[in-house]
């Protein structure tokens, strides 16, 4: 979806994920209480029985046509859906434009950044720089949190970090060593 939202937004000059959004909840909404509604009507029409355990331990069953209907709905409406859906695929070809769909909508945004007195930085960039941020954040919470332990317990911070930093290592070996292999 996010690759048709590009190619609209380089088509159309607009991004248009919320509305997207919106649209691709109220379908899903609607069609999951349709196909329900006509799921239960199928079973109702095929004689569905509510499960009874009779006087003697044993579970009734459902008649011929009920299991045949569940069997019919649990798996050949799936894989008339994904030929379906394959059918429609072989049509849709935005994957082929993409290349030059992102290098132009890079180029918009980069000289957009650049008119606003911006440094242009990339989607890619731009969440490793977040990533990064958010380990520096994570380690100082953890030393934080270590100095609270080492004093409320009595332990000499720097034996405890040596045993992190030690065990964190062996970690970081072991995975190294596995993908060796």
């Amino acid at each position: 979806m996010a690759d048709t939202l590009d190619y609209v937004e380089y088509e159309k000059g607009i991004r248009a994920d919320g509305l997207t959004a919106s649209v691709f909840t109220i379908v899903m909404t609607i069609s999951v209480g349709i196909g329900q509604g006509i799921f239960n009507m199928g079973l109702t029409n095929a004689g569905y029985v509510a499960p009874v355990q009779g006087a003697d331990g044993v579970w009734n069953v459902q008649n011929a046509a009920t299991q045949n209907f569940i069997s019919f709905s649990y798996i050949a409406i799936p894989l008339i859906c994904l030929a379906v859906m394959a059918i429609i695929m072989i049509f849709l070809n935005v994957e082929n434009h993409l290349p030059m769909v992102h290098e132009k909508l890079t180029a918009k945004r980069k000289a957009e950044a650049e008119a606003r007195g911006e440094v242009y930085v990339s989607p890619a960039e731009k969440a490793a720089l977040e990533e990064a941020q958010q380990a520096k954040e994570a380690e100082e919470k953890r030393i934080e949190e270590l100095k609270a332990k080492c004093a409320r317990k009595g332990l000499s911070f720097a034996e405890e970090e040596a045993k992190y930093q030690a065990a964190l290592k062996a970690k970081q070996d072991k995975a190294n060593a596995k993908k060796k292999k």
